[in-house]
């Protein structure tokens, strides 16, 4: 059999991939995670098409997934090639496998950050709207589009791949529509730079959100995104920056002395902190949120809105002796939590309930915290940078239902919150329909909660400079435009009385 028939070129992958994407917004997260690991079927030699279908039909036996990023499905099929490649030659394992994972995410990351530009350019030479068009044909378009235009590939060689692939998966007409589309556009060959392209509706909100220069600040964020990691102590910290490869750009976060940021590191996982559980991967912005509650020593905090724990091991990180309730509604997410409590923090307990707060309280309720924590689910625009396919799923419609849905946790909450307590709301967004909105409104509902400024680290304080009455973190408050995702976060004390 033909070795590159059973290992496509990634712009083939990435078209694959992305097709996927559009089609499938959630997949079983715990599964993918162990089909990275041990590819399905038992055999390393597992093509990533047959890889990826087998993990779509498993998700759908496992009932409600989690949203999956183009990192994790790149990651995914880019280790199921690197296996089979590694199966057929062992001595050539290391570099090559790397280049190709490396450049498998940056055309799928890549395609998905500059896709508004893309449609633009290829839209005026199709005969129909592109989103009717074949969904492989469509991505296929794309990549090869942004390979070209992005990357510097060779224009012959990538048409003619694209053209190739889409005549074996698709049809010969398709082949030959995909030729047409692409000489079109590359007769007057486009200069596209590799700042996000932002719908423009979504624009238009971020402007109105945050002003023009901190809107632009999330599409000029650098490239590739940074990966955090959060190390539990000194000594941890100090053994991961010794464990992390000579070429790897490593920055300590300016914010917290236990933080670190990392770009070209390679496969984190394999380092001894992490192997150790002394460290794991969480965004910088995710654990500043945690360091800006007020905690007293052995304070009861509920999470309300836990998914798999991040939040809960940057609270635990700051004070073991916390009774930390957590909650969320999904199992298997609390299942996730659980796991990486006991690796990270194997003396401490956490209690965990599955809880539909629009439904009830279930196992909490008539129970009162010292402070609640609402981490609503919302846009997730602040993390765009990373997972730039949300750029594509939101709507106008979606940010309504989303808004309603945040005002109605946090007066579901509110009830939780004992006398002298506090309530604390975040989210990853920057928009203010989701943020200083939201808050605004709880706080005319209910003023027996009055807003209260966080406590935050004083370098976070002095990034921040003039300080309203929320706090705002985000790619702008680095002058590079690399500082954390963006995060709103609001604080209410309740009354004792």
């Amino acid at each position: 059999m033909n070795p590159t028939a059973q290992r496509p070129r990634p712009a083939a992958q990435a078209a694959e991939i992305l097709w996927r994407i559009e089609k499938d917004a959630a997949f079983a997260a715990p599964l993918l995670a162990r089909a990275v690991i041990a590819p399905p079927h038992g055999s390393a030699r597992v093509s990533p098409s047959t890889a990826l279908d087998h993990t779509l039909r498993a998700a759908g036996r496992e009932g409600p997934g989690l949203e999956v990023t183009p990192a994790q499905v790149a990651r995914f099929s880019a280790c199921q090639d690197g296996l089979a490649a590694s199966a057929a030659s062992p001595s050539s394992e290391s570099v090559s496998v790397d280049q190709g994972r490396a450049r498998l995410t940056q055309l799928v990351y890549g395609t998905l950050r500059m896709q508004v530009a893309l449609d633009a350019l290829l839209a005026p030479h199709c005969r129909k709207k592109l989103s009717a068009m074949d969904g492989l044909c469509r991505n296929a378009l794309r990549v090869s589009l942004y390979e070209i235009a992005c990357m510097g590939a060779p224009a012959h060689a990538a048409v003619g791949a694209c053209v190739a692939y889409l005549k074996v998966k698709r049809s010969r007409p398709l082949g030959g529509l995909a030729n047409a589309v692409l000489r079109a556009v590359l007769r007057d060959p486009p200069t596209l730079n590799e700042h996000m392209a932002l719908p423009r509706w979504i624009e238009d909100r971020l402007a109105g959100s945050l002003g023009k220069a901190r809107a632009r600040s999330l599409s000029y964020a650098p490239m590739p995104p940074k990966t955090g990691i959060a190390c539990r102590d000194a000594d941890a910290f100090d053994e991961m920056q010794r464990a992390l490869r000579d070429d790897a750009e490593v920055n300590v976060s300016p914010f917290h002395p236990l933080i670190l940021n990392v770009r070209r590191a390679g496969s984190l996982d394999r380092l001894a902190p992490i192997q150790r559980h002394e460290a794991w991967i969480q965004e910088e912005g995710s654990q500043l949120i945690a360091e800006c509650l007020p905690l007293r020593r052995g304070a009861s905090v509920l999470d309300a809105c836990a998914g798999r724990g991040h939040k809960t091991l940057a609270l635990l990180r700051r004070d073991t002796s916390l009774e930390i309730s957590a909650a969320d509604c999904y199992p298997e997410k609390l299942e996730l939590l659980l796991q990486a409590c006991a690796r990270h923090f194997p003396t401490v307990s956490v209690e965990t309930a599955a809880v539909d707060w629009t439904v009830g309280s279930g196992e909490f309720a008539h129970r009162l915290f010292d402070v609640v924590l609402v981490d609503a689910p919302c846009s997730g625009l602040g993390t765009a940078a990373r997972r730039p396919e949300l750029l594509h799923r939101l709507t106008p419609e979606r940010l309504v239902v989303l808004q309603a849905g945040q005002q109605n946790l946090l007066t579901a909450l509110a009830s939780h919150v004992a006398p002298g307590g506090m309530l604390a709301y975040c989210v990853c967004s920057p928009l203010r329909e989701e943020g200083a909105y939201v808050a605004e409104a709880f706080s005319a509902r209910h003023p027996d909660f009055a807003l209260s400024a966080p406590p935050m680290p004083a370098a976070l304080v002095s990034a921040l400079g003039a300080l309203g009455p929320f706090m705002e973190l985000g790619p702008w408050l680095d002058p590079a435009n690399d500082g954390p995702d963006a995060y709103f976060l609001a604080l209410w004390q309740r009354s004792s009385g």
